[in-house]
């Protein structure tokens, strides 16, 4: 009968492992039979650092490469369809 192990050791036929234990996303919480093979928790740490102080700042989104723009061609239709929601719903 094939084994299965969690921290049982290497005598088993195979192994598992949670993924966010092995990529270190819990910081100074590790289980005993976890091998890191990333500190992800600092790197996730500065990423979303960074992404908060770009939204602070004004720096993203960047509006002419990074968010979409509404067809200018299209804006007579959409007051159109804008105007029949409203007199349906009033």
């Amino acid at each position: 009968i094939p084994t299965i192990g969690i921290g049982a050791g290497n005598v088993c036929d195979g192994q598992v492992l949670v993924i966010d234990d092995i990529l270190g996303r819990y910081g100074d919480l590790t289980p005993r039979f976890v091998r890191r093979y990333m500190n992800s928790a600092e790197q996730i740490q500065d990423v979303v650092r960074n992404f908060s102080n770009d939204i602070q700042s004004g720096n993203f989104p960047d509006n002419e490469t990074e968010a979409f723009r509404f067809p200018e061609e299209l804006l007579p239709e959409l007051a159109s369809f804008y105007e029949q929601l409203i007199q349906r719903y009033e």
